[in-house]
């Protein structure tokens, strides 16, 4: 997988937005402010004092896998990742002094199987591959008083759209819409059930169950412009459309292809808009 067909499936809206923030400059002085702030070198010292770091001695296995996704991606970065004591399945990934940080909360390791994992993996270094580390979304839940309004929503709106961009890059890694659709059901109900078969378009279904609600209640009643993620109903429904794109048949055995990737992107600026 090269960098050229990675680039090739980010979603458009994400590109878009970060080329017109990019050119923003009073955005991109609060970007470089926050960047400043953030100390990489007391953060790993925490890591290492609060967390397990992953190795071939302490968990080889696990270790072997996110060195294969990261040749997978073909990134030359170095990645050093950590297990923290958490019940919840969560995963960040973060700025490190020569690379990056990816933490994985102990649930997610013990729940997941090898190739939830990988895409688990894959969507987080998706972020650093797409350079949305760049421009910390972040900063919106930071409580940074210099950002107004319209300033803080678009910075929540542009960073639901790198979710989707990075699920895509998850899908590639674990090359499948069913390993996929299993991570996202996990990853929200917390249920891991022995034999359980997730159908993908059962959870997307639910956006459009979920859109009816909008319809009647209106968006800003249901709060959903003000999350930094879009909802995992929707984060299927458009999985589901890349996987019948072109493009994801091209890159993925599995996926059928047979639609325009354009045509997949404008469905999703679709349920993305408010």
């Amino acid at each position: 997988m090269t960098f050229d067909a990675l680039q090739a499936v980010r979603y458009a809206s994400d590109a878009a937005d970060a080329a017109a923030i990019g050119a923003d400059e009073p955005m991109q002085e609060l970007f470089r402010e926050q960047t400043q702030s953030f100390a990489a070198e007391s953060f790993r010292k925490r890591l290492l004092a609060n967390a397990v770091r992953i190795d071939r001695q302490v968990l080889p296995d696990l270790d072997q896998a996110i060195d294969a996704i990261v040749d997978r991606l073909g990134m030359t970065q170095k990645v050093e990742a950590f297990i923290f004591n958490d019940p919840e399945m969560q995963a960040c990934v973060g700025p490190a002094t020569d690379g990056f940080h990816i933490l994985l909360s102990s649930a997610t390791v013990e729940k997941l199987d090898p190739r939830e994992l990988e895409c688990v993996i894959g969507h987080e270094l998706g972020h650093v591959i797409y350079g949305h580390l760049d421009s910390p979304v972040g900063i919106v839940r930071s409580g940074n008083g210099k950002l107004d309004v319209k300033q803080a929503m678009r910075l929540l709106s542009w960073g639901r759209k790198q979710e989707i961009s990075a699920d895509r890059a998850g899908l590639l890694c674990c090359g499948s819409l069913e390993v996929a659709a299993a991570t996202l059901f996990k990853v929200s109900s917390g249920l891991c059930l022995p034999g359980l078969k997730v159908n993908p378009l059962d959870i997307g279904a639910q956006f459009d169950a979920l859109q009816t609600e909008i319809f009647r209640q209106g968006a800003e009643e249901m709060g959903m412009w003000t999350l930094s993620h879009p909802l995992i109903p929707l984060r299927m429904k458009a999985l589901s459309l890349f996987w019948n794109s072109d493009i994801a048949g091209q890159q993925i055995p599995e996926a059928p292809g047979g639609n325009s990737l354009e045509l997949c992107d404008r469905a999703i600026d679709d349920m993305l808009a408010p």
